[in-house]
């Protein structure tokens, strides 16, 4: 026996080690770096014992598998594992079956994994590995039992494994049964649950013409085992909308029902209910969130964005006042423009040349494409209302300063307007050279200033109508009564011409 409880035959190439390398490199291989380094421990203890060469070594035991088998193995038929109970952390003798399609000679091995098996006491700690004397047919196998290390953050005792050496001198032929059972007094247990039938149970053997293409020991899943705990069936069996952890008893709930949110992108939801029955909602950059650094901010992921609560029954966002969208992550335009506007993106508002404040540009972009999730963030979450107009907008000749329709929400609307028949000389229509609201643009020459009434009247921007002061009338108030024009004393209106 060597210093790892196995005889020597079992170190052999193509023997136990061969197995051990494809249980370390394949059957577990979200733990590929501690199976490697496992491997270089066993290889250095084997090494100085003289049991194989370190050429030999390199080439048989560092190799990874080509595929990682669910199927059943082969040549080895109507396997099955049968345990004496099913109580998570009891001790318990487990009964191997199989039929080989070939013959098993003296020296060959049958290789079992066994995740979540150990000898330890159940809470984590490992048991001894070695020779096991407990088990029936001992006459015809020598058995050794690998124990695994306890990782309980990705598979408990992953890297378990039992071993069967047929005796020397002795021979299994195809197609009669064999049946093998470890007895209890081997202190094997459960660490904890996995569902019957469980994939990751799986056999191999190194009998000759029954190795890879590459000279490694397949392993197929075992046909049938049986279970151990309860699973999930207190959270319904995770309702049909999730995967059961045996392990740890608890759901894993796909997207979008009450699962991790965006991949784990987000955090997940705390009112959602264990068994999978609580739909999520999607999720959307948080408005009100505090900068990761000094250029980025509002990176964080929310569901319904922090703008609305998640109806857990539909997995539709209930928005709050002024937010919309499926994730509410879109600012919504006061009473969605009254009608009487388009409703834009930044983004839009940008590329818009009516949109107020006017720059005088064709359109210009919101924020370079590199500084969106920075800056920019909030290029298609912000909006704002477009107001419609019967009149060109712009700063351009024959263009006018402001649309027909205003406000925030495109309620109010400008009246008629035009020049003051009062102030004779003087354009009050003219803006050329004159800054726009905001200050961003100036006037082209021929550019219009809009003037509600014409300066003579009372705009009722609720309807778009004036009521002109006394002596003045016309939609706009542009014109001037006789009476009007005999109070101006000269008789000409104001406009320097003769009263008729």
């Amino acid at each position: 026996i060597d210093p790892l409880g196995r005889c020597p035959a079992m170190v052999a190439p193509g023997g136990a080690v061969g197995f051990l390398a494809a249980l370390l490199a394949v059957a577990v291989p979200w733990a590929e770096t501690e199976a490697v380094v496992r491997a270089e421990e066993v290889a250095d203890l084997m090494l100085s014992e003289g049991s194989m060469s370190e050429q030999n070594f390199a080439s048989l035991f560092l190799q990874t598998m080509p595929e990682d088998y669910v199927q059943p193995h082969p040549y080895l038929d109507e396997t099955s594992i049968r345990l004496s109970n099913s109580l998570v952390g009891a001790v318990l003798s487990l009964k191997l079956r199989f039929i080989p399609k070939i013959t098993l000679n003296g020296t060959d091995e049958i290789y079992v994994s066994l995740p979540r098996f150990t000898r330890g006491n159940a809470r984590g700690q490992p048991g001894p590995s070695g020779a096991l004397l407990q088990f029936s047919r001992t006459t015809r196998f020598l058995a050794t039992w690998n124990e695994g290390s306890f990782d309980h953050s990705a598979m408990p005792f992953a890297q378990t494994n039992l071993t069967l050496q047929v005796r020397p001198g002795e021979s299994m032929p195809a197609g009669d049964p064999v049946e093998v059972e470890i007895y209890e007094e081997e202190g094997i247990r459960a660490h904890c649950g996995f569902p019957a039938d469980w994939e990751e149970i799986r056999i191999g053997t190194n009998a000759s013409g029954t190795l890879g293409d590459n000279g490694q020991v397949m392993l197929g899943r075992v046909e049938q085992t049986g279970f151990v705990g309860s699973g999930c069936s207190w959270l319904l069996d995770c309702s049909g909308h999730g995967v059961c952890d045996h392990c740890k008893q608890r759901c894993e709930c796909f997207e979008g029902y009450g699962g991790s949110l965006a991949g784990g992108a987000a955090p997940p939801p705390m009112d959602a209910a264990p068994d999978c029955t609580s739909r999520t909602c999607p999720v959307a950059p948080a408005v009100r969130s505090m900068p990761s650094t000094a250029s980025i901010a509002h990176a964080q992921l929310l569901e319904c964005g922090g703008n609305g609560k998640c109806d857990r029954a539909s997995g539709e966002c209930v928005c709050a006042l002024g937010w919309q969208g499926e994730a509410c992550q879109r600012r919504r335009c006061p009473n969605d423009c009254s009608g009487h506007g388009r409703c834009l993106a930044m983004e839009e508002l940008a590329a818009t040349p009516e949109a107020l404040p006017l720059s005088g540009s064709n359109g210009s972009m919101y924020g370079s494409l590199d500084r969106r999730a920075t800056k920019a963030w909030d290029f298609d979450k912000a909006f704002a209302c477009v107001c419609d107009s019967s009149w060109e907008v712009g700063l351009g000749s024959g263009q006018v300063q402001g649309p027909e329709y205003f406000g925030p929400d495109c309620s109010l609307r400008r009246c008629p307007g035009g020049d003051d028949p009062r102030t004779p000389g003087v354009d009050e229509t003219d803006c050329s050279n004159k800054s726009a609201d905001g200050f961003r643009g100036r006037g082209q020459p021929g550019n219009l200033c809009h003037v509600d009434c014409s300066q003579r009247g009372i705009c009722n921007h609720g309807t778009g109508t004036c009521a002109c002061f006394e002596g003045y009338y016309g939609h706009n108030c542009g014109l001037v009564s006789a009476m009007a024009k005999q109070q101006d004393g000269d008789g000409d209106g104001g406009d320097g011409t003769a009263s008729p």
